[in-house]
């Protein structure tokens, strides 16, 4: 409640206009945040309505399409997002998750690779790579990502479970132990 008062004076400060992009982004993360999903897709649009070349804007309704299971309308904001704002390996790792979430896995992990190679310290795009390659029987790739996430994060538990059930899979009993015992410390 309180961003929402916020949001409510800058109205009042800014005399009711409503033409500003800005404002319509913070508006759509203050409802985002209250769990107005539908009321943030309203102002998050009305964002890309102004200005279509506001990539914060595409960006931002796409991750509010995805937490409401609209895969196709998430994608199509990302990749929008993209084309606006190459250089953001968010959204790359946003629309690699989606990928994932719909079995997509090889381009998956093509977003995820892209993603990697906007941001080698991201963790998340590592372990994300992982899965699929996992998925994908790539056990050696798979166990390489989780690894790797790992070193950028040593408290990603995640990883560790993953890579040790992969361990596990492969007879590795010692080492699966291992990563497991870590993930449950």
């Amino acid at each position: 409640m309180e961003n929402y008062g916020r949001m409510r004076d800058f109205r009042i400060n800014s005399g009711g206009k409503s033409g500003n992009v800005s404002f319509y982004n913070l508006e759509g993360t203050a409802k985002a945040d209250r769990g107005e999903l539908n009321e943030a897709i309203v102002n998050y649009s009305r964002a890309i309505q102004q200005n279509p070349d506001d990539a914060l804007a595409w960006y931002n309704r796409a991750t509010v399409k995805a937490d409401m299971g609209d895969y196709t309308g998430a994608s199509e904001d990302f990749q929008k997002s993209v084309e606006i704002d190459i250089n953001a390996s968010a959204k790359f790792l946003e629309e690699g998750k989606i990928r994932y979430k719909e079995c997509r896995y090889y381009e998956a992990l093509e977003l995820f690779s892209r993603a990697i190679d906007l941001n080698s310290s991201c963790c998340e795009a590592f372990f994300y790579r992982g899965r699929v390659r996992s998925d994908l029987g790539e056990y050696g790739y798979a166990i390489s990502d989780f690894t790797e996430a790992i070193k950028l994060d040593p408290s990603y538990m995640p990883a560790y479970r993953n890579r040790g059930m992969i361990k596990a899979n492969l007879g590795d009993y010692l080492g699966a132990r291992q990563d497991i015992s870590a993930a449950e410390d």
